[in-house]
């Protein structure tokens, strides 16, 4: 399926993949939580259709976040805080022009969404989160969270599964993304390996890892 270009926008020297749909009075930018990949998104006619969808209430502003998809991927002993994160969006917003957007964040991208509309609150205009997680681990607040050693049982599965194939994850074996409701199977290991890599998947995703860094 035909896509948008992809762009880059820079943050010092990290190059952060954008790219831009539809047109309208409002801008609106979607934060894709878990895995994503501008390209490789448009191979999905479901997740395709749902993007084209967004453009037709506006200017849809799509971008990998540092570390993911086509964006620079950083060490896993080197995560991004939280801070540097918002800035990327900075960086994007600034390259596409874009004052005020709409923010849609979904799953683990709802935290750096929240910190962005705290941080800077005169360039947005509304906050969307959709399955938004505030939390990675069980507390008295969201009991309904995995707790630690959950978290460490579904890494040690989805690693196992990757070494012992040769394509990437391979969907028959590596456990579903926590809090993904994706059965509809259109998903594909290069897919998989193409929006994330090993490494990059483990810490910014770990409840060992906080936003200065992985526990040691």
């Amino acid at each position: 399926m035909d896509h948008p270009e992809t762009r880059y926008a820079w943050n010092g020297d990290v190059a952060l993949a954008y790219q831009v749909i539809g047109e309208g009075g409002i801008d609106l930018l979607y934060l894709q939580g878990w895995t994503s990949n501008v390209d490789l998104n448009w191979d999905s006619p479901f997740l395709a259709s749902f993007l084209r969808g967004l453009s037709t209430h506006g200017r849809l502003i799509l971008t990998d976040r540092r570390g993911w998809g086509c964006s620079d991927r950083f060490s896993p002993s080197d995560v991004p805080p939280f801070d540097v994160l918002t800035d990327d969006m900075l960086a994007v917003m600034e390259a596409v022009g874009s004052e005020r957007p709409v923010v849609f964040a979904t799953v683990d991208c709802a935290a750096m969404a929240i910190l962005f509309a705290a941080t800077h609150p005169e360039r947005v205009s509304a906050l969307v989160l959709c399955d938004p997680f505030v939390t990675y681990v069980a507390t008295d607040e969201t009991p309904w969270a995995m707790t630690t050693a959950e978290w460490e049982d579904f890494f040690t599965g989805s690693i196992r599964s990757i070494r012992c194939t040769t394509g990437g994850m391979d969907p028959t074996t590596t456990p579903s993304a926590p809090g993904s409701t994706d059965t509809s199977g259109h998903r594909s290991p290069r897919a998989d390996s193409s929006q994330s890599s090993v490494g990059s998947s483990r810490p910014t995703s770990d409840p060992c890892c906080s936003s200065s860094g992985c526990r040691p």
